[in-house]
């Protein structure tokens, strides 16, 4: 399991660089996989991806270096199981806020004793050719990683990080935005300021942390921070960006040539 690999660089404190998947086309999952992120997040929260293009989607991404993390649409055991099952290396929880929503994703997270995942890792194991390897490693390497994006998250920090089997903590800048009433405006001071306590306070823990950020710059900041776990942009808007810069510097270089009494 990449994932596995990926455990021991964030417990040495080094950063890893990914990025989100919101497309299922088979096309843009494979580009993404050979671009040589260490992991990347597929969103089945916000997204169209149901059951049958999620299974697509880590087929396709098989051939690269990434670890695949699904972030489910919610903390139910039956989105775990049928993302671990489908072969994924890690949960990414959304809207975790009490001790008890921790420990719930634990639970459908870990095989017994650790947890209460059912058993049936088809594609995790390879259709059951490497079931053996595959159970013996599953609760060690496997990635829970718990969104805190809201004010209730903040207050119960500390208490989150404390739960065992929980790997680490993921800001999500837009909820948060939201939940302190400031829709819309990640980059609003407040929202700023409170993002910086969540990583102050995850820092004096010793416990890895990341965020998603739209830009490099952002990124290089985030990591400047101590983040560990972080993401950098994501195939949509990649797609967006590239296709607004050709035609915006087509469009430029067009005028500059007419302006030049081009034909």
């Amino acid at each position: 399991m990449f994932a596995g690999r990926l455990k021991g660089r964030i417990r040495r404190g080094e950063p890893i660089l990914g990025s989100w998947i919101a497309l299922a086309d088979p096309y843009a999952v494979e580009v993404m996989a050979e671009a040589g992120f260490d992991w990347l997040v597929i969103d089945t929260e916000h997204c169209p991806i149901g059951v049958e293009s999620l299974r697509d989607i880590l087929i396709a991404l098989k051939g690269g270096t990434a670890a695949p993390i699904v972030r489910v649409g919610d903390n139910r055991p039956d989105l775990f199981k049928t993302a671990l099952d489908l072969g994924a290396e890690g949960i990414l929880v959304p809207l975790v806020e009490t001790v008890q929503d921790a420990r719930r994703a634990v639970e459908a997270c870990r095989y017994p004793p650790l947890g209460s995942r059912g058993f049936g890792p088809v594609r995790a194991s390879q259709y059951f050719t490497r079931l053996e390897e595959y159970v013996r490693r599953a609760n060690e390497e496997l990635l829970l990683i718990l969104q805190i994006e809201t004010v209730t998250a903040i207050r119960n920090l500390e208490a989150l990080m404390a739960v065992p089997g929980v790997d680490a903590l993921f800001i999500g800048p837009n909820d948060l935005a939201s939940s302190m009433g400031f829709i819309g405006q990640s980059d609003h001071p407040e929202v700023r300021r409170t993002i910086m306590e969540i990583m102050t306070r995850a820092r004096a823990a010793q416990f890895p942390f990341g965020i998603l950020t739209r830009t490099p710059e952002e990124a290089t900041w985030a990591i400047a921070q101590g983040a560990t776990l972080v993401t950098i942009g994501g195939d949509l808007g990649f797609l967006l960006q590239g296709a607004h810069e050709a035609l915006a510097r087509t469009r430029s270089l067009l005028a500059q040539f007419r302006k030049g009494g081009g034909g």
